[in-house]
């Protein structure tokens, strides 16, 4: 006689066959003391018994089931263990018992999930929302769920019958805790800026639901700074409120139509604006006063940013079926690859563009711009697919959340025209800086040179020379930080207190020799030169703070330059050809800098070709 059993976990858990030994004719105090077998509640027992012509019989609880026969010795058996309290299963067979298996069901959990931080508001107006959630064998789906205050009401108010349910992208899990991180473009709905009751659902594959609690925060609402669009957004707000009234607003639509100035005369914006206004007129029904007020919407985001909106909609979409082909087969994931390599490359080109119109001008009438990369994006987008293509796609998802991170975060211009101006005006100055602290230097070792051959002639009663030639220079020197001062000041920057003490310096070196004092002129000379370099050392230091904190994500600082530990690609590397042509360049410098023949002008000059070097 041969018995097989064997049980198999739902699907959903993921867990592997149990394979069951029981002693055949085993004894119940026997078996009853060994440990149970462990299994999930919804496991399949599937059992086959070749081997004696009376039927057997399955005892599990109160239930007793009989065998299916094939044949005259041929025996089976497919049960459901659905009652969690089942603790024994025993197959009989013509009063005697053939296999006796204690049991221990493990019961589904149901998940829990819960708000990881308050929802905030990313670069590009969407909500960022970050959840935590878990279940023993997996979450499948999970859904926000917003209930607006009424208007006026305080945090701990009561909703509202109005709600917005939002299926969570990504939510799916593989039986362990997850953070999770999503992003909704909220600012087109009618609950944006205002205060909302939120609740977080997780239901795993057994059906079971969990919930968070309630958490009240106010969804972020989009800004314009546009005054057409302004007033756009102000009528659609005033039509979703109201719908019974919306048609009294045609009248504010007309208006804004016919003023071509306040819109530059943009004809698509006419045209969209006089359609609004002629359907309101004929039809004020609720699907037309939706239809109008998502008119409304994408003219104002028009005005606003132009082509940007309509881009990183695209790429929000393209990301979303990427996410989608993950699950899918190598054909669709290669048709969403290229979608979302097109659609990255149509955003980061509208930034471009939208950088290019508001980048402030350089004093020199030139554009200050970033830089903005795509081969860090593209590579990502890449590295995904292979991922995928090699089943890594743990490791395809963490790689694609950062992809959402990069693009709902980045901005096209972080920095204002005024900060510009003040981040350009500290650059310059601590450039000047160098150059001015250095030729300081040189006519401190002038001076001293002078006072010491000055000492010696005394000693050998010849007469000493003077000290003119170097107190003009050094008056140059003060009207070169003079200079700086005014840029500082012109660009909107404090200036460093080192600045004050070195023109203090500068003055008082300037009397020393004046008076025909060479010692008085060191000291003079010696507190300028430490002065300067303290503040040009304090002026690096607040660039490199500021450009910290404001990064572009491009791999580049706010100044267009390769932030430290970033890639260089998109910089061209000096092949061997050009070092050598520096190499010549510098030799010919450093040869001409040492003919004594040169004067002091053309000796600083020289020098500061060698700093760009």
């Amino acid at each position: 006689m041969v018995l097989d059993a064997w049980l198999t976990p739902p699907d959903y858990t993921g867990k592997s066959p149990i394979v069951l030994h029981g002693p055949m004719a085993a004894t119940k105090g026997h078996d009853e003391a060994a440990a149970p077998l462990s299994a999930p509640v919804g496991s399949m027992l599937v059992v086959r018994l070749n081997g004696g012509r009376q039927a057997p019989v399955l005892l599990a609880g109160e239930d007793e089931i009989p065998f299916d026969t094939v044949g005259t010795v041929d025996h089976r058996l497919e049960f459901a263990l659905s009652d969690p309290d089942l603790s024994m299963l025993e197959i009989r067979q013509g009063g005697r018992s053939r296999a006796l298996w204690p049991l221990a069901l493990v019961p589904d959990q149901p998940p829990s999930i819960s708000f990881a931080a308050t929802p905030t508001q990313s670069r590009r107006q969407a909500m960022r929302l970050t959840y935590v959630v878990n279940d023993d064998y997996g979450v499948t789906d999970a859904s926000l769920t917003l209930v607006p205050l009424p208007e006026g009401a305080q945090a701990s108010g009561t909703p509202g019958d109005d709600r917005l349910e939002i299926a969570l992208r990504g939510a799916q899990t593989r039986g362990e805790a997850a953070s999770l991180v999503v992003y909704e473009d909220l600012t087109a709905h009618p609950f944006a800026g205002r205060l909302v009751t939120a609740v977080l659902s997780a239901t795993d594959a057994a059906g079971q639901t969990g919930k968070s609690d309630a958490l009240v925060f106010r969804l972020p609402e989009r800004v314009f700074s546009h005054p057409v669009a302004k007033e756009l957004v102000a009528i659609r707000k005033d039509m979703l409120v109201s719908p019974a009234r919306a048609s009294k607003e045609t009248d504010r639509i007309d208006r804004v139509s016919r003023d071509l100035d306040a819109y530059d005369g943009d004809l698509t914006v006419f045209a969209a604006l006089r359609s609004a206004y002629w359907r309101m007129n004929s039809d004020s029904s609720r699907k037309a006063v939706a239809e109008v007020g998502e008119i409304l919407w994408e003219t104002a985001l028009r005005l606003e940013d132009g082509q940007m909106s309509l881009a990183t909609r695209s790429l929000r979409d393209a990301l979303d079926q990427f996410e989608e082909a993950l699950e899918g087969g190598e054909d669709s994931l290669d048709q969403a690859t290229a979608a979302l390599e097109a659609m990255m490359q149509q955003f980061l080109s509208q930034m471009a563009r939208q950088q290019s119109e508001t980048a402030p001008m350089r004093t020199d009438g030139t554009q200050r711009m970033q830089v903005v990369g795509s081969d860090m994006l593209q590579q990502m987008i890449r590295q995904m697919r292979d991922l995928a293509a090699a089943g890594e796609m743990d490791a395809a998802k963490a790689m694609l959340d950062q992809l959402r991170d990069i693009m709902e975060n980045a901005s096209a211009n972080s920095m204002t025209a005024e900060d510009y101006e003040r981040m350009m005006a500290a650059s310059r100055a601590a450039e000047a800086l160098e150059g001015l602290s250095e030729d300081q230097r040189t006519l401190l070792n002038q001076t001293s040179r002078q006072t010491l051959v000055n000492r010696l002639r005394e000693k050998n009663g010849q007469p000493q020379g003077g000290f003119d030639s170097l107190g003009v220079q050094q008056q140059g020197l003060g009207q070169r930080l003079n200079d700086i001062l005014q840029g500082l000041g012109d660009g909107g920057m404090e200036a460093p207190g080192g600045l004050e003490q070195a023109m203090q310096a500068m003055e008082d070196a300037g009397r020393a020799l004046s008076e025909q004092s060479g010692p008085g002129a060191i000291r003079g000379q010696a507190e300028a030169v430490r002065a300067l370099d303290e503040a040009k050392g304090a002026l690096e230091q607040m660039l490199e703070q500021a450009m910290q904190q404001m990064p572009s994500g491009n791999g580049l600082d706010p100044l267009g330059r390769p932030q430290p530990g970033m890639n260089t690609r998109g910089f061209e590397l000096p092949d061997i050809l050009d070092a050598r042509q520096v190499e010549r360049i510098l030799e010919e410098l450093r040869q001409r800098i040492s003919n004594p023949d040169l004067s002091d002008e053309e000796r600083q000059y020289l020098r500061r070709l060698l700093r760009r070097f």
